[in-house]
């Protein structure tokens, strides 16, 4: 195949049903491996142009046979690949056992300033790291729902951790997303680069921002939870067909219990069902940023007992200590600092003088007038950006 073609697994093109017409359009569709190919339902390939349900349902049967999937197997004898990557604080390592797996889903939820952003950016670097020290050496896909993602960040996060900064933005992949649909259709696009880059880390941030906002009242809850569904089921698929890391944020609604008020994440069944590690953020003190400590604990999971652990968030993402020790000093181009914005800005402007033959000079406000503003305040429920 050419460069501009993915790889795939040569198995696919030796089923005894494959002709070259249906491994080109599983191909086109990112279906790059016997094990992707065996994970889909028949419906999902019977829905390609060109393929049909016979066919669909031919390949895929003898693709599940190739892989002993038709088998009934012990489960001492069951080999499980899941590997673990460093999440950039010993204490919620600890709190992990080993840190984010592969093969599962992960959700980070909590309400604002609790620190998901941060930590998700921490892991895009750290899944990079060498296995050597506890990374995946992979690449990420970063799909952006609401316009969070920060070159400088990121940079500042290599510096830490000794990897050029240049080359750790390379390795992420981002999606800015601004609908549902659109949501939805980049996750199904992820297999396509896959098949270009050893991508081994998907970040979604936040998962339920646009379909919040998209689909409204009672009657539209049936709708969104369906395409919630299909955007939990393939993004498992693709942990599991792939052993990559899927890391989602996920915002919080205030619910009430008799008269106790507290916060939840959003999503109802179809995330609490499809996400096989579940941790709960939040802030410590009364006060956004009262202090730069943050709680992170085990709310649901497939085999970690429950417990709280304590990180902080700092100027390079999510650490165990507020002072960070750089490996790399000299800061990147695509860091910004006060320093270098307070260099960049423009002389003062002279102090306003006599009327002039263009016109008068502006009057200035008295002392004592109010700004001409109005604080609406926050109308809206107790949900995070």
């Amino acid at each position: 195949m050419n460069d501009t073609e993915p790889d795939f697994d040569e198995d696919l093109q030796y089923l005894k049903s494959m002709t070259p017409k249906t491994l080109k359009l599983l191909l086109e569709e990112g279906i790059t491996s016997l094990k992707r190919l065996a994970n889909c339902p028949v419906d999902e390939i019977a829905k390609i142009e060109g393929i049909s349900d016979n066919k669909a349902r031919a390949i895929i049967y003898e693709a599940r046979e190739k892989l002993g999937m038709c088998e009934f197997i012990p489960v001492d004898q069951i080999d499980e690949h899941y590997e673990w990557f460093t999440t950039g604080s010993e204490a919620v390592d600890r709190l992990m056992a080993g840190g984010i797996s592969t093969g599962r889903i992960t959700e980070l939820f909590g309400g604002f300033k609790s620190g998901k952003t941060n930590t998700v950016n921490t892991l895009c670097v750290t899944a990079q790291l060498p296995k050597a020290e506890r990374g995946l050496d992979g690449d990420v896909i970063y799909i952006d729902t609401e316009g969070t993602f920060s070159k400088g960040k990121i940079a500042r996060i290599a510096r830490r951790f000794g990897i050029d900064p240049a080359k750790a933005l390379a390795r992420i992949h981002l999606a800015k997303v601004f609908s549902a649909d659109h949501q939805l259709q980049m996750i199904e696009q992820c297999e396509r680069l896959m098949g270009r880059h050893p991508v081994r880390l998907i970040v979604v941030d936040s998962l339920m921002a646009l379909l919040r906002n998209e689909y409204v009242g009672i009657g539209a809850l049936a709708p969104r939870q369906a395409k919630l569904n299909r955007i939990i089921h393939l993004l498992s698929q693709l942990a599991e067909a792939h052993n990559l890391a899927v890391v989602l944020t996920n915002q919080v609604v205030t619910k009430m219990a008799g008269q106790v008020a507290y916060e939840d994440a959003v999503g109802g069944n179809i995330v609490s069902h499809g996400c096989h590690f579940r941790y709960r953020l939040r802030a410590k003190g009364a006060s956004y940023n009262e202090t730069l400590e943050r709680y992170i604990t085990v709310v649901d999971s497939v085999d970690l007992a429950p417990g709280t652990a304590t990180f902080c968030i700092t100027e390079a993402g999510i650490a165990d200590d507020v002072k960070i020790a750089y490996k790399i000093k000299d800061p990147s181009p695509y860091e910004r600092s006060a320093e270098a914005m307070l260099d960049a800005e423009p002389a003062a402007p002279k102090a306003p003088g006599k009327k002039g033959a263009r016109g008068k000079a502006k009057a200035m406000p008295a002392p004592d007038e109010e700004p001409d503003e109005v604080d609406v305040g926050d109308t809206g429920d107790a949900e995070i950006a």
